[in-house]
């Protein structure tokens, strides 16, 4: 069997592994469930977390156990609490890490952990095959003119700007990204931060994907399913938190012209610690008639609700990733973004539209003249839904895992010309 071809025995590291959790923990198992498919991967992960994905492993797909005895109280202590039981957890990983090395011949080490920048690669060091960090994230910034929308939140993202300055300096981190084989990052502002800091290759994986199935060919566009009635659907969907300000975005539709107000309506779907300040503010505006407040919906049902909206409404000022925008642009749901971090990477190409954000009342005036437009004259949506699903497929698991099966052939291949040369 050609060496481009041959499994690959793959020891991985991912504390969030879990198919029955959502965000960074789904991610951890469909890097690790989907990359099985090619190769032979042992992954080292939380001990609490195996025994959710019994039954659901392949044969190629091993984990092993990690739990940091006597520290678990650390997790109750806030962010951190959390940071230092991660960091901790991370060096037992790595004590397990070597031992399995040395039993066993392994081709490559690849670090999911969490996403972040912020968990140097520990088995990153000379001797060891070679390491693939990432996808990685993290450096993205909150603009300073929009810091003080967080309200209570500006605090912690100042500390948060404080410590990105001053993290990338860590020996620990500076060493990870000087002997990876690989970096994977999933943003440019990422990307470009690292990059000052330690100029070499870096691959550039936006984290969120999609299943290849859920892709719909063809457009919803306004002029054909979707526009069943005069009105322009919106929709808001995840959590509501004051890092994605729908505030503003409820300030632009109470700042419309009446007849404008008639002919669009905008529907909440999740919660969260936002939800009473954004509940509160249609009540203030008088605009019950434009807003809907549906909860939480099951997972289908917040597809349809997808499938038959004109707009997904997707305001983040620090989002390195977004599952709602990838499934919407599957779904040929056009998406309206700032212009800052994962939505700008994902909607860069297409299938959306980019508002930029450089303080509250021009974001806000910004939405709203881009809601007025569309109000009146919606064709718009119509290509921008026509291009949602062929960029969708960009952000696909197989393209995904093709891309990462690239990065794995070239670390092992330029890692064994090294030796050669030795």
């Amino acid at each position: 069997m050609d060496d481009q071809e041959r499994p690959l025995n793959i020891l991985m590291v991912a504390y969030a592994c879990s198919p029955l959790r959502t965000s960074e923990h789904f991610l951890g198992w469909e890097w690790a469930r989907r990359l099985s498919e090619f190769h032979r991967v042992t992954v080292i992960t939380q001990a609490q977390r195996i025994a959710e994905s019994d039954g659901l492993r392949p044969d190629s797909l091993s984990m092993l156990p990690v739990e940091v005895r006597g520290f678990q109280w650390l997790r109750r202590l806030g962010p951190l609490g959390q940071a230092v039981h991660l960091q901790l957890w991370q060096r037992y990983a790595a004590r397990l890490g070597q031992k399995v090395l040395a039993a066993d011949r392994f081709d490559l080490v690849h670090q999911t952990t969490f996403h972040t920048y912020r968990i140097p690669g520990l088995l990153a060091r000379p001797g060891n095959p070679p390491f693939v960090w990432g996808p990685i994230a993290g450096l993205e910034e909150v603009p300073a003119g929009m810091v003080f929308a967080l309200g209570g939140g500006a605090v912690l993202e100042l500390v948060r700007r404080a410590a990105n300055a001053v993290m990338p300096f860590f020996p620990s981190i500076r060493r990870t990204l000087k002997q990876s084989a690989r970096v994977v990052v999933s943003n440019r502002q990422t990307l470009g931060r690292l990059q000052r800091l330690v100029p070499r290759r870096y691959d550039l994986l936006p984290a969120n994907a999609i299943d290849p199935g859920q892709i719909k060919t063809g457009s919803k566009s306004p002029s054909g399913v979707r526009r069943q009635s005069d009105r322009l659907r919106l929709l808001a969907v995840g959590s509501f938190v004051r890092m994605r300000p729908l505030n503003l975005v409820i300030e632009a539709v109470a700042g419309l012209p009446d007849d404008d107000k008639k002919r669009l309506h905008i529907d909440f779907v999740g919660d969260g610690p936002d939800l009473p300040r954004l509940q509160k503010l249609v009540a203030r505006h008088g605009i019950e008639e434009c807003v809907s407040f549906l909860g939480r919906r099951p997972k289908d049902e917040l597809f349809e609700l997808m499938a038959e909206a004109d707009l997904l409404v997707f305001p983040s000022l620090r989002d390195s990733g977004s599952s709602a925008i990838s499934e919407a642009l599957s779904l040929g749901l056009p998406v309206l973004a700032l212009d800052l971090a994962g939505p700008s990477e994902l909607l860069a190409r297409g299938g959306g539209i980019l508002v930029p954000a450089r303080s509250p009342a021009q974001t806000s005036r910004e939405i709203r003249r881009t809601l007025s437009g569309l109000v009146v004259d919606p064709s718009v949506l119509e290509t921008k839904s026509s291009e949602a699903p062929a960029i969708a497929l960009d952000f696909s698991w197989d393209k995904k895992i093709d891309q990462m099966n690239r990065i794995y052939r070239e670390a092992v291949s330029e890692n064994g010309e090294a030796a050669v040369r030795v």
